[in-house]
Formats: C-alpha cells, sequence, structure tokens
C-alpha cells in the first residue's frame, strides 16, 4: 500500500492558449453576469451571442431569437471581436525574448517540476546495494540522486484584443437594467480578471458606453435602444494553435550521474590485462617529456613512453624507455622462453631425472608461464614455484596422467631425454 502513489499517473491539466480561448473567455465572462430584465412574458434571462448570424444559419439553429416573421427578438447581447494588436510595449510578466530548446521537445518556460520516485529510489538502493550490499538500506546521508521531472512550455506572446458587447432593447427600462452590473461589477476600478482552461486574462472595461438609439427617426424600422461597451483584454497565445508541430508542453528529467567513456579506437588505446581486469595502457603525461608523448605502465616494471620527438628523451636507466630503448629495457623486465637449469646436471635443459629447475632472474609472483613440450602447466597441479626462483615439478613430467600427485621414484617422475622445459616471466 506505501507505493501505490508510484501506480498512480500524476497528470498535470495544461491546455494552451490560442485566440479561441481568449474568445471563450470574454464569451463565458458575460454569461456569467447573469443579467435579467423585464419583458412582455415575464422578468426572463437576456440570452448572449457570439456576433449575430446570418438570418439564414439562425433560423436553422434556434427559433428563440426571431420570431415568426424573422425580426430579432429583444433584448438581446451579443459579442463581437473587432480588433487584435501585438504591441511590443505591453506584455506580462514574461518580458524578455526566450528562444525555444533545439530539439524534438521545445518549450521555454519552466512551469512546474515535480519528483519522479520511481528512478530516486532505484539510484538510492543501487548507491545503498554497492555500500551496504542490501537495497532500501537506511542511511543517515540525505540522497543527492533525485531525479526531477520539468514540465517547460513556449514562451507566451502577448496581445491586445478588444471586444464590443451591443446591448439591444426595446425600451429604456431594460437598457439601464443591462447597462448597470457592467458599470459596477468592476467596483471603483474598470479591471476584471477573464479565467478559460487554468489560464486567466486581464481585461479593463473602457469608460464610453456608445449610444445607438433611433428614437429621433424610426418610421422605417422598429424602436430600439442600443448601446456598445467596449473591453480591451490583455491575453497571451502559447504555441502556434492547430499548426503547432512541437508538444505543447516538454518533459525533461534533469542527470544525476556524469559518466565520459573514453574513445578507444580514436585515441589508439592499448588495454593491458592486470589482475583480472582491464586497465588503461595510456598513461598521464609527465614532466619533462614532449606533449604528444605516451606513457604506458608496465605492471612490475618500469612506465614506457613514446614520442614523435624531441631532446626530451628518456634513457635506459630511467624509470621509462621511448621506443628508441624499448628493446633494451624489455631484456632487462622481461624472460622470454627461457630454459632454465637442471639440479641434476646444472645444465639447461630437461632429462636425467630432472624435478627441479633455477631461472636466472627471480620470478614476480603469478607472472609465470611454464610450457613442457609445448603444452602450458598449471601451477600448483604440475608445479610449485619455490623462492620465486626455483621450480618443482610435482606431476609426472610429460603428461597429466596422475594430476598433481608426486610419483614415488624421482626417476619416473623427472623428465627425460628429448623433453622441453620452456618458461616465460616478469623480473622481480
Amino acid at each position: 500500500m506505501a507505493n501505490d502513489y508510484l501506480k498512480e499517473e500524476i497528470k498535470i491539466p495544461f491546455q494552451p492558449s490560442t485566440i479561441e480561448t481568449i474568445d471563450a473567455s470574454m464569451l463565458n465572462y458575460i454569461k456569467g453576469l447573469d443579467l435579467f430584465t423585464k419583458t412582455n412574458q415575464g422578468f426572463k434571462r437576456v440570452p448572449v451571442v457570439w456576433v449575430t448570424p446570418e438570418r439564414a444559419f439562425q433560423s436553422k439553429i434556434g427559433t428563440e431569437l426571431r420570431d415568426s416573421q424573422g425580426a430579432l427578438i429583444y433584448p438581446m447581447i451579443s459579442v463581437e471581436r473587432s480588433g487584435m494588436v501585438k504591441d511590443l510595449g505591453k506584455k506580462g510578466s514574461i518580458y524578455g525574448n526566450i528562444p525555444p530548446v533545439d530539439d524534438e521537445q521545445g518549450g521555454s518556460i519552466p512551469v512546474a517540476r515535480t519528483i519522479n520516485h520511481v528512478k530516486t529510489k532505484n539510484f538510492a538502493n543501487k548507491d545503498a546495494m554497492l555500500k551496504h550490499g542490501q537495497i532500501n538500506f537506511k542511511t543517515s546521508n540525505p540522497n543527492e540522486k533525485v531525479v526531477y521531472q520539468t514540465m517547460s512550455i513556449p514562451l507566451p506572446v502577448y496581445i491586445d484584443v478588444t471586444y464590443k458587447i451591443t446591448l439591444r432593447t426595446e425600451y429604456q427600462e431594460q437598457m439601464n437594467d443591462l447597462v448597470t452590473p457592467f458599470i459596477t461589477r468592476p467596483g471603483g476600478i474598470n479591471y476584471v480578471i477573464l479565467k478559460q482552461d487554468g489560464h486567466r486574462f486581464e481585461a479593463f472595461v473602457q469608460q464610453d458606453f456608445t449610444q445607438k438609439n433611433n428614437l429621433t427617426n424610426y418610421a422605417d424600422e422598429e424602436r430600439k435602444y442600443e448601446s456598445e461597451v467596449t473591453i480591451k483584454v490583455l491575453g497571451y497565445l502559447i504555441g502556434d494553435g492547430k499548426n503547432q508541430e512541437k508538444p505543447f508542453f516538454a518533459v525533461r528529467e534533469n542527470a544525476v550521474e556524469v559518466k565520459i567513456p573514453r574513445e578507444r579506437i580514436v585515441f589508439g588505446d592499448t588495454l593491458e590485462h592486470e589482475n583480472g581486469n582491464f586497465r588503461d595502457a595510456q598513461g598521464p603525461w609527465l614532466p619533462g617529456l614532449p606533449i604528444t608523448t605516451r606513457v604506458v605502465e608496465v605492471p612490475g616494471g618500469p612506465s614506457f613512453a613514446s614520442t614523435g620527438g624531441g631532446s626530451n628523451r628518456a634513457t635506459a636507466g630511467s624509470t621509462f624507455v621511448t621506443t628508441n630503448t624499448f628493446n633494451t629495457i624489455l631484456n632487462d623486465v622481461f624472460s622470454i622462453r627461457e630454459e632454465p637449469l637442471n639440479t641434476v646436471t646444472n645444465t639447461a635443459g630437461a632429462g636425467s631425472g630432472a624435478t627441479v629447475f633455477k631461472t636466472t632472474y627471480t620470478i614476480l609472483e603469478n607472472t609465470e608461464t611454464v610450457f613442457v613440450n609445448g603444452l602450458l602447466k598449471t601451477p600448483g597441479v604440475h608445479y610449485r614455484l619455490n623462492n620465486n626462483k626455483t621450480i618443482e615439478m610435482i606431476g609426472q613430467f610429460g603428461s597429466v596422467e596422475n594430476g598433481g600427485t608426486p610419483l614415488k621414484s624421482a626417476a619416473e617422475k623427472g623428465g627425460t631425454k628429448g623433453d622441453v622445459l620452456i618458461i616465460s616471466y616478469i623480473v622481480g
């Protein structure tokens, strides 16, 4: 039950702001005034329409706006968008220009951030497993590898939108009922807030209420009272609407670990294998060497450096060598394909039942390879190393039939004429 929140998808409601969003906010504001007045059919709500449509279309969608003869039924309120201006001098809270991120998601402004609990938990469990050998191990140190999901949106573009609210009535008393809320609802200021789809727009009711009555001459048309209320809205647009190519909001996660792999092929690195682990043969640059010099560390021996030239070259007695002195130092560090001396005849090579052999130099531990008649022998099974300079054969010399069990007779387990014993090792 404690992890049930991980199964729930957290949704952040967000709708892009378009011109239709601003229009809908204005229309809903006028409808939200909920204006009533007295008519010949009683005290009724005044209908609000978005710009009176054509008569043919209006007669099809409903008859509540026109009578049987096709004349409009008053009172009525209509809303019309009369103008739109992109004024760079009038902007909201985001005044500067912030270009979007140049990728497939886009987005310019972070608007929300939440923790990705699943990925954060995985990083914490990994560190706990490495340090304590078990996951969900409680430690006193806070988890520094917190994965955040950040949501960003395109840059809002601010515009001034002008709306004309037309009030039409048949009587002066009806006009008074409809005009009064437009004057009194904002209070002592002419400022209101419009809301739509989670967006908020600032609207300013203009101070002039234009009267267009036909009382002086209505011989050819019906009598009517008409007033116009102008409202300017400071709105903003987010995205390109239906022509938006990228998402309306982008969700990104932060990096909690930085790992830089090395391109070994590009840099020409050589992998050295030591104690069962690969190591980078590309060593550090040493002072006194040209900048083009590459130092290669060798286990148990000096460091080798390759350089393209220059006067700062190493000598054979230095702790590292260049390619010019490689062969000389190699012979001092490695003993390759050496035939050790047998203790029976004190000569190189096997034979005469010898089972103990001595090398020329001290062997660096775990670096020797022993071959008998071309077959690689296993330490502890076919031979043992004594004092890092003496090799004792403990199995049948030429084969592996008896494993690591010594035989009774030295002649039986010793080498015979024609056997070849070769050893390669790093000088200890």
